[in-house]
């Protein structure tokens, strides 16, 4: 937590930091439950950030994203999610990785996104599924299915890390995979 608290501090722009970490929730589960308290806290906030607790902001990071949001609605397109890119992990285009700089003064929509840096709306909220990995991947189509889109921001965060909230990945994946084969079936193979 103190990454993203020290970029916080210094490029938030007065943004409030709540962490909603805790050993026994898993990656949905602490997202859903940071999801409600903010509902329950900020009654008339329409948008709100969740990230990492290892991601790094710019100076323009805030700025970029909230700009991008403005113009979607502005255009009247009714988006749920609207993420960061960033440089480590993830299998979506908005990784600089895997989609380098020529897309970076683009937003664009994508099918699902890695919600490491990532606005949300709050009328478009779905919550993820209680599971580690690819609990981000099962929001994501539960939005999509909902005739909301995803988009990619111009915003950029460098992430730190790269590993999801439990200790053994290939625990954690195989216990999400067993989930969604009893809950999900049809999306077990996205992960």
């Amino acid at each position: 937590m103190p990454v993203l608290e020290a970029s916080v501090d210094q490029y938030g722009d007065g943004a409030k930091l709540e962490s909603f970490y805790r050993r026994d929730r898993n990656f949905g589960q602490a997202y859903n439950e940071a999801v409600r308290w903010t509902f329950e806290e900020y009654p008339d906030c329409e948008r709100f950030i969740i990230a990492n607790d290892d991601v790094v902001l710019r100076p323009d990071t805030l700025a970029l994203m909230c700009e991008d949001a403005d113009r979607l609605d502005h255009q009247g397109i009714e988006w749920s999610h609207i993420a960061a890119r960033f440089d480590r992990g993830a299998y979506t285009l908005q990784n600089l990785v895997r989609n380098p700089f020529e897309s970076e003064p683009l937003v664009f929509e994508e099918r699902w996104i890695a919600p490491v840096f990532s606005m949300i709306h709050r009328r478009r909220w779905v919550d993820f599924p209680p599971i580690n990995w690819g609990s981000d991947v099962v929001q994501c189509f539960d939005m999509r299915a909902n005739g909301y889109k995803i988009f990619v921001s111009r915003a950029y965060v460098h992430h730190v890390g790269g590993i999801t909230c439990g200790a053994d990945a290939l625990a954690d994946r195989e216990a999400s995979r067993r989930w969604l084969a009893e809950n999900r079936p049809g999306l077990v193979d996205l992960i």
